[in-house]
């Protein structure tokens, strides 16, 4: 009888640990649905804001339940944004739109929208001088990546079209000023410290720096083909930012503007985001997305900021379209454009990460619901067994 009895433990021990082991492996990432598309994401105070271009909206996440808590109604088109938390508002700009709309954080309402300039401009065309062409070419304008500075409380946001900056005043909500960048300008990242703004400029394939304490451009940086996001790591003064159509990353100094290195990968990359608890940059591929075609290797890569080398990385099932970590809270948000989803990751138990990092994750998997009612069923049989049989746990001294 006893023989049979601790058999029956050691099995239902055996059947419990896996499936606590399962529910461990599921806790530490989430896929929260957020409608038809999902692009840009960001984390502010403890939430998550992400564009669903296609369905018109902006979702909030709350971070520590990792559920949808509002829906901003923004309108078809709805790509980016910036958050200005000291007056409690989102700015969000559109694909084929020249405004910028005005959001309040508490009511999630739209209060406003600010038109950036003329809906559409005309440039002359080389080509009609040897074909049948017209002698102008009309194109649309429209909002593109933006950035706030409180330190001036001045928006900046990319006028596409017209390469330049649009500086916003946001005490007035009016546009205040222009500044002229590099050709096809994406998205815009300030570096605090030195109030300095920075433009990536796709078709020019450099990075305009912008000194907005005076709104002037004080120089123009030669990256990679096609540069993208960017990432700031404040500790070592550097900016990366991502090449669209080159396997690198550049790295710029940012205490005197120049062009550090470039760090080699293995296909041209796109979403970036820094880890300030462990000084690392986790940059991911090209995805796939109505913007950047088909995606190449679907992978996150990470490098140390410290000595700019690639540290590990590993294969994800999908490249994201943006990506965003809060250090102090360690947790990851990545959109998948295609399906609509947001991949949140809590990375101090994400065992690919630590692994990655030649680290060894220190995490104890939780008991799922299932191993629980095992376990449960399994010490009510030993109760029932043991009253009848008399077999005792205690040792006898």
């Amino acid at each position: 009888m006893k023989k049979n009895l601790m058999l029956s433990i050691v099995f239902a021990v055996l059947i419990a640990v896996p499936l606590t082991q399962v529910s461990g492996q599921v806790d530490y990432r989430k896929e929260i649905n957020v409608g038809s598309s999902a692009l840009w994401v960001e984390v502010v105070d403890g939430k998550a804001y992400v564009t669903n271009p296609l369905d018109g909206t902006i979702v909030v996440i709350d971070e520590n339940s990792d559920k949808v808590v509002g829906t901003i109604d923004a309108g078809k088109g709805v790509i980016l944004f910036a958050v200005a938390q000291d007056k409690n508002k989102l700015y969000a700009t559109y694909d084929s739109q020249n405004t910028v709309s005005v959001f309040n954080l508490n009511t999630l309402q739209k209060i406003n929208d600010i038109s950036l300039g003329p809906s559409q401009i005309n440039q002359y065309n080389n080509a009609h001088l040897w074909e049948t062409e017209q002698p102008y070419v009309s194109f649309q304008t429209s909002g593109g990546g933006l950035a706030y500075d409180s330190k001036n409380q001045m928006l900046y946001v990319i006028h596409a079209g017209t390469n330049s900056i649009s500086v916003i005043d946001t005490t007035k909500d009016l546009v205040v000023g222009t500044i002229p960048v590099g050709i096809t300008p994406v998205l815009i990242q300030i570096y605090n410290e030195t109030n300095t703004g920075y433009v990536t400029n796709w078709e020019s394939n450099d990075v305009t720096v912008i000194d907005l304490n005076s709104n002037k451009v004080i120089g123009d940086l030669r990256v990679g083909s096609v540069p993208d996001q960017m990432a700031i790591d404040p500790v070592n003064k550097r900016l990366y930012v991502t090449n669209h159509a080159s396997p690198n990353v550049s790295v710029i100094d940012l205490t005197n503007n120049s062009v550090l290195t470039q760090i080699k990968l293995k296909a041209p990359t796109h979403s970036i985001a820094y880890n300030s608890k462990n000084g690392i940059m986790a940059i991911t591929y090209t995805p796939a997305s109505p913007v950047t075609a088909s995606s190449f290797v679907d992978r996150v890569e990470l490098v140390d900021t410290k000595t700019n080398t690639l540290v590990g990385g590993y294969d994800i099932v999908a490249n994201p379209f943006s990506t965003a970590i809060d250090s102090d809270n360690q947790k990851l948000y990545a959109t998948i454009f295609t399906n609509g989803t947001v991949i949140a990751l809590n990375l101090a138990a994400d065992p690919r990460y630590a692994q990655a990092l030649g680290q060894t994750s220190q995490t104890v998997p939780e008991f799922g619901p299932l191993a629980a009612l095992v376990l449960v069923a399994s010490i009510i049989s030993v109760i029932t067994i043991s009253s009848k049989t008399g077999f005792k746990f205690v040792p006898k001294y």
